[in-house]
């Protein structure tokens, strides 16, 4: 699932439901999407199912300090993509996109 940045946590919530599936995100449903909730970890009450947000992050776009924009995954700018879901990400840039791995829903899921 794409998030953009700015979105929040609410409005990504109701496309997913929508489409029947689950992402691993915020309580607080006011919180950004694409950003550092996800680079901090990402605790979730789905994290015991599918892990910590940022272990769903599949994808980033993040924009460096000379204003290069960079699309980070594990096989373009690998190196970016693991600094970032784990290094301190709001230290290498400003994030504008992800896209997490979205999870069937089970039965009973919050």
């Amino acid at each position: 699932m794409q998030v953009l940045g700015g979105e929040q946590w609410h409005d990504v919530y109701l496309v997913a439901d929508a489409n029947d599936v689950v992402v691993v995100g915020g309580h607080c449903a006011t919180v950004g999407a694409a950003g550092g909730y996800t680079t901090g970890g990402g605790h979730s009450s789905n994290s015991p199912l599918h892990g910590l947000a940022v272990d769903n992050m599949l994808e980033a776009d993040v924009v460096i300090a000379d204003g290069t924009l960079l699309r980070t995954n594990a096989c373009e700018n690998s190196d970016m993509f693991w600094a970032l879901r784990g290094g301190g990400g709001g230290s290498w840039g400003v994030i504008t996109r992800v896209v997490y791995k979205a999870h069937e829903q089970e039965s009973n899921y919050y």
